[in-house]
C-alpha cells in the first residue's frame, strides 16, 4: 500500500528509458515518476545532474531498458550475424565519459556493393555500415561504417562515440520505432 500512495503522489522514482520530442531521435536513461492528475509522468536525467528535463511526458514515451546494461557500460553484441536491410539500437554518446543512448538504425551495403541480393558480400565484410534513418540522404550524418572486430567505442563522423549493437527481433519495436521517425 505505501508503494501505491508513493507512486500515486509522484514521490516514487523508478528508472527508465525516454523519447522526449525533439530530434534527433534516441532513447535516454532517465528517472520517472507518475503525475497521478495528469497521466503523465516527469523525468530527471543522469547526464544533466538529475535535474527535470521533461514534465507531461506520455506513457508511449517511455520505456524499460531493453538491454540489461547501464547506460555507462558497453553492450556486447555479436555483429557477424548482422546484414544489410537489419532493424537496430546502437549505442552512442556526445564524449567518452558520457552515459550511452539508444539510437535506431539499419545495417546498410558498402559502397563497393551492388545491392543485389545474389552478389551481396556485405555480411562477410569486416565493416558494418550503420545508417541513422532519422537524417535525411544528403546530411553527412545519415551514415557511418564501423569495424565488426572491434568491441570497443568506435568514433564516427559525428566526432561521437558509437559502442554495442541490440539486433531488433521483435516486430512491435521496428514498428514503434518506424513511428517516432513519422
Amino acid at each position: 500500500m505505501a508503494l501505491f500512495v508513493c507512486l500515486e503522489s509522484g514521490r516514487f522514482w523508478f528508472p527508465a528509458q525516454a523519447y522526449l520530442k525533439r530530434m534527433p531521435l534516441y532513447f535516454y536513461d532517465v528517472i520517472v515518476s507518475y503525475n497521478s492528475e495528469t497521466d503523465t509522468f516527469r523525468a530527471r536525467s543522469p547526464n544533466n545532474e538529475w535535474r527535470m528535463i521533461g514534465r507531461n511526458i506520455e506513457w508511449d514515451r517511455l520505456r524499460s531498458s531493453p538491454a540489461e546494461n547501464f547506460s555507462r557500460k558497453f553492450y556486447m553484441s555479436n555483429k557477424n550475424d548482422l546484414k544489410p536491410g537489419d532493424h537496430i539500437e546502437i549505442q552512442r554518446r556526445k564524449r567518452r565519459e558520457c552515459p550511452y543512448d539508444w539510437w535506431y538504425a539499419i545495417v546498410g551495403h558498402l559502397e563497393s556493393c551492388d545491392e543485389n541480393v545474389n552478389h551481396c558480400s556485405c555480411q562477410q565484410s569486416d565493416m558494418l555500415v550503420v545508417e541513422f534513418m532519422q537524417y535525411q540522404h544528403w546530411i553527412g550524418w545519415r551514415k557511418t561504417v564501423l569495424n565488426r572486430n572491434v568491441y570497443e567505442d568506435q568514433a564516427d563522423s559525428r566526432l561521437s562515440w558509437l559502442g554495442g549493437i541490440r539486433k531488433l527481433d521483435k516486430e512491435e519495436e521496428i514498428e514503434r520505432w518506424k513511428s517516432l521517425l513519422n
